[in-house]
């Protein structure tokens, strides 16, 4: 989209940057003209002339400025679609999830009352394997200290 805003910015400046180089033109024309007997028929021929040629590359810009235009537009409305159609995905989605919530699984009810009993049975088992490591430590660190193997 950021591209496309570029284009249209260039094309602008290329626009204003052909009438001021015309205008320069026509100026030095002016100046340039020595011999005030140049017939005018022959001087409005050539301006007349190259008035044309611009506004056909003026045109020319304009067609193009308008078919970026329209890009822009049908790029617009695809995404516009696209998000109507991700947003209905979604409330899709989230109607799923908030079904499958309310669905208790009987695997995951089972599992809970089989580890309930065990956790039980296993924090008394961890603190007396806590102290016993305490106490081999202790006995051990005493038995490297009397052979002198501690330091």
């Amino acid at each position: 989209m950021l591209q496309y805003t570029f284009n249209l910015v260039g094309l602008v400046v290329g626009l204003v940057g052909l009438v001021a180089s015309y205008y320069f033109y026509l100026r030095s024309l002016k100046s340039s003209v020595s011999n005030p007997a140049e017939f005018y028929g022959e001087k409005l021929e050539r301006l007349v002339k190259n008035l044309t040629e611009t506004s056909k590359e003026v045109d020319n810009i304009l067609v193009e400025i308008a078919r970026t235009a329209q890009d822009r537009e049908a790029k617009i409305k695809a995404l516009e679609d696209e998000i109507k159609h991700l947003e209905i995905s979604e409330n899709e989605y989230k109607e799923r999830i908030e079904n499958l919530k309310n669905i208790p699984l009987p695997a995951i009810d089972h599992l809970m009352k089989q580890i309930e009993p065990s956790e039980k049975r296993n924090a008394r088992r961890d603190y007396v394997l806590f102290f016993l490591g305490i106490v081999i430590s202790a006995i051990g660190s005493l038995i490297f200290n009397i052979l002198g193997l501690g330091h």
